[in-house]
């Protein structure tokens, strides 16, 4: 899932909507950077579960 103002959209759905898999793809790791250079003590991204985990390391990848 990922939340774009306040609603969630299906992954699939938010790329249909929102733009080609290179920019979505380009927008969460810009996401993350933000976070990861941010954090005091590190950040730790959960997965509620493994299929999810397992499209999104596939995605980024």
């Amino acid at each position: 899932m990922v939340n774009r103002n306040g609603r969630e959209y299906k992954l699939n759905t938010f790329i249909a909507k929102f733009g080609n898999p290179e920019e979505v793809k380009e927008l969460i790791l810009n996401t993350y950077r933000v976070l990861m250079t941010r954090a005091r003590k590190g950040i730790y991204i959960w997965f509620k579960d493994n299929k999810t985990k397992e499209k999104v390391m596939k995605f980024l990848n």
